[in-house]
């Protein structure tokens, strides 16, 4: 397989060092994270997910999603004047 080289900042080695699975070259990870996954792709990913984990982790999107709405607000009203 031909092999190009590409330059990368440390915080992109960083990233992808992160994401390595064991025995993996950042080859694959490059290649495993590139790919267009479709949503059935997560069907049973949170299967072990406890009830008091998903409630917190609901809790978390709620109010992230708040924060969101809260900072657009605030961009639109600016922007009107």
């Amino acid at each position: 397989m031909a092999a190009r080289r590409v330059e990368l900042t440390d915080e992109a080695i960083q990233a992808l060092e992160r994401e390595r699975h064991e025995g993996e070259n950042l080859s694959e990870v490059v290649c495993r994270l590139a790919v267009k996954r479709s949503p059935l792709d997560f069907v049973g990913t949170w299967s072990d997910m406890t009830d008091e984990e998903a409630a917190r982790w609901a809790a978390e999107r709620r109010e992230s999603s708040q924060r969101s709405r809260e900072k657009l607000e605030r961009l639109l009203t600016k922007w009107k004047g």
